[in-house]
């Protein structure tokens, strides 16, 4: 349908591809969910390894100290945001809206994103030099590192655990039990 319309359509006549980008974006979506889902069935099959049943003891332990320290860390941000916007939120685009402010100093702090650091340059020679220096240490040094630290003393715990735990119920047991439920229960 939508190749018959850019064929019938003049060499400068506009084409609409926003049921296309739409269409495309909720593919995106669905294929999302699935695999989701489907980590969450392969969940079972996963938890007979040693280093999965390690991750995932990890995970839970970790959790309870995980949750204070990414509040932390978003609070850190938002006050960052807060200053960078009222410095910098004038003069470039990145920092023109709260929230692009937010994304932009979180996704650099996490290092999915790049700073242009000219801009605090030119806003002030001193409270941008400044401001990216307190940035770095408080969020990306201290932030990060405590973060790291908790997930490595959880999984230290969690390694520890699982070496204890004895397998009363393997894969083959697994595997049996599904191979005898499905042969009993077909219709």
């Amino acid at each position: 349908m939508l190749i018959k319309h850019l064929e019938e359509a003049d060499g400068n006549e506009y084409v609409n591809f926003t049921w296309a980008a739409y269409w495309q974006v909720t593919l995106l979506h669905f294929i999302a969910a699935l695999l989701c889902l489907s980590t969450f069935r392969a969940w079972k099959l996963l938890r007979f390894g040693r280093q999965f049943r390690s991750f995932e003891h990890t995970l839970i332990q970790a959790s309870k100290a995980l949750v204070p320290v990414t509040f932390i860390m978003v609070i850190v941000v938002i006050g960052f945001t807060g200053i960078a916007y009222v410095i910098i939120g004038h003069t470039s685009y990145p920092f023109s809206k709260m929230y692009y402010t937010f994304s932009t100093l979180f996704f650099n702090g996490i290092g999915l994103g790049e700073l242009d650091y000219e801009v605090f340059f030119a806003v002030d020679y001193i409270i941008g030099p400044v401001f990216i220096i307190i940035y770095w240490l408080t969020f990306i040094i201290f932030l990060i590192n405590v973060f790291i630290t908790v997930i490595n003393l959880a999984y230290e715990n969690a390694r520890d655990k699982v070496s204890l735990i004895h397998e009363e119920y393997t894969m083959t047991d697994y595997v049996k039990e599904e191979i005898k439920y499905h042969f009993t229960h077909r219709k």
